[in-house]
């Protein structure tokens, strides 16, 4: 119960990462290398504080594969939404709950058709949602786009497979400062290369910018790093399906977005679908 509770706050913390970027008027890829890397700085304080700074020694290859795939889920990702409708972006991106089950299958993870059809039918309800049914034009698809939001949905995918087997010898302060760090210099690169601006910006900007340190990276991924171990691979993968529930409902609160009967229902058929995929 401990662990399920814990989720739930992790899920509610990430999905204030949209909401952040919003309000922080800065371009995604800089609120990305900016949360990568501050959440990385923190975490070393923390450890030296904490006296586990001996931690940081242990390495591995892998760090390196969960880093880069950080990464490229938050550029590609955002990439594909100036190529693709937001709508179809993010239902694609959804999409990796599919990745983390054939995976987690692979690493003797335990698949039942009751999880199979939560993981489905978690998936159904989230399309709903974001997509509202009939809006999506596939006339506006960009084949390139599309490729984007697939490689940033697999590469989510591997990202958590990654630290899911890194849980095993490494703690969740040790494996996060490096896996952000790394992810968050891969990032830097993408910037320099393509002249973007990541320092100037108003105070506004950079109070948005720490509280996407603090609370989706922190609060959020670091947590759902620490629950790989207990709950697995596929559980927290479909588990962050929650995270479009709890954004639409926040940005009807904070950004005045509407809500309709679909989402609603879309919002309905995903919390049922999330819940028989956990419920082993």
């Amino acid at each position: 119960m401990k662990d399920y509770i814990i989720l739930g706050i992790a899920v509610f913390s990430v999905s204030w990462a949209s909401i952040f970027v919003v309000l922080s008027n800065a371009p995604g890829i800089v609120c990305a290398f900016w949360r990568m890397i501050l959440s990385s700085i923190l975490t070393l304080l923390i450890m030296m504080v904490n006296g586990e700074y001996k931690g940081i020694s242990k390495f591995s290859p892998l760090i390196v594969i969960s880093g880069l795939s950080l990464a490229t889920h938050f550029t590609l990702w955002m990439e594909s939404l100036h190529m693709i409708p937001v709508a179809i972006s993010t239902t694609i991106v959804n999409l990796h709950p599919i990745f983390s089950t054939i995976i987690g299958k692979f690493m003797g993870e335990r698949v039942s058709g009751k999880r199979l059809m939560g993981i489905i039918t978690s998936i159904i309800g989230s399309t709903m949602m974001v997509t509202g049914i009939g809006e999506l034009n596939i006339s506006e698809v960009n084949i390139q786009g599309i490729i984007y939001a697939l490689i940033g949905a697999a590469s989510f995918s591997i990202y958590l497979s990654a630290n899911r087997i890194l849980r095993n010898e490494m703690s969740t302060q040790a494996l996060t400062a490096w896996v952000y760090g790394i992810g968050g210099i891969a990032t830097l690169t993408y910037i320099f290369a393509n002249n973007i601006n990541f320092t100037s910006y108003n105070i506004n900007t950079w109070t948005y910018i720490i509280l996407l340190t603090i609370v989706p990276m922190l609060m959020g991924h670091t947590l759902l790093n620490y629950l790989l171990r207990s709950l697995g691979l596929i559980t927290v993968a479909t588990s962050t399906l929650g995270e479009p529930i709890i954004s639409t409902i926040l940005a009807y609160m904070i950004l005045g977005q509407t809500i309709d009967h679909i989402k609603i229902l879309g919002m309905m058929i995903t919390l049922m679908g999330i819940y028989l995929a956990i419920s082993q």
